[in-house]
């Protein structure tokens, strides 16, 4: 089966694949087998083209990361069997770890190996681990490890209950009575005579009085 009916395949097989929320996936166990492409070839119009669009150079080695891009048709390969317990739809391509042992070069012709590594359980779902080896003439010269995730309710314990805590009950405080002012006698008129010590009615303003002794 040619790459494009498998991934249409895959991705009518991808909700019968899709884990229940809160549980594992059934049989998520790693599929044991590898897929070997020999002898790839790099088309030196393609790979002009990838340098110019990422902004490596255009001439020297290969870029690092090109046998990625050559090796990723046989990994999506891998992800689109059968035997792959995630779905092929809503992977997520969340990682990548690239070895070069020695500089590539546009004729040397590669032998390519893809794996599936191994499942683990992620706080977000379950992430599969792929890994790409590249050989010129039998001499490991390139490696790398890259993570996929497929996104689902983790399983875990259930979150323990937080106890309920009563807060004391403070009073609300006591606000002093206002203070009663007393009124004020109003000030007596302008002119008018303030009583006598000795009891003695004073004089009408304006009128002389005349204290007379008899004997």
């Amino acid at each position: 089966m040619n790459l494009p009916l498998a991934l249409a395949a895959a991705a009518l097989r991808s909700p019968f694949k899709r884990p229940a929320p809160g549980a594992a996936p059934a049989g998520a166990t790693a599929p044991g087998r590898r897929l070997t492409e020999a002898g790839v070839r790099i088309d030196p119009a393609r790979l002009a083209a990838y340098a110019r669009g990422c902004g490596f150079p255009g001439r020297g080695p290969v870029p690092l990361p090109y046998p990625h891009v050559l090796a990723f048709p046989a990994a999506l390969r891998l992800m689109a069997a059968r035997d792959f317990p995630l779905p092929l739809l809503g992977l997520v391509h969340t990682w990548i770890e690239v070895t070069q042992h020695r500089p590539l070069h546009t004729r040397e012709p590669l032998d390519l190996t893809v794996r599936v590594a191994g499942l683990a359980p992620h706080r977000r779902g379950t992430e599969a681990t792929v890994t790409t080896e590249a050989h010129v003439a039998g001499e490991p010269v390139w490696e790398s490890r890259s993570g996929y995730l497929a996104r689902h309710r983790a399983p875990g314990p259930a979150p323990h209950p937080r106890p309920r805590t009563r807060r004391p009950h403070t009073p609300p405080p006591r606000t002093p009575p206002p203070r009663r002012r007393r009124p004020r006698s109003p000030p007596a008129p302008s002119g008018a005579s303030r009583p006598a010590s000795d009891g003695t009615t004073p004089a009408s303003p304006g009128t002389a009085t005349r204290s007379t002794c008899t004997r």
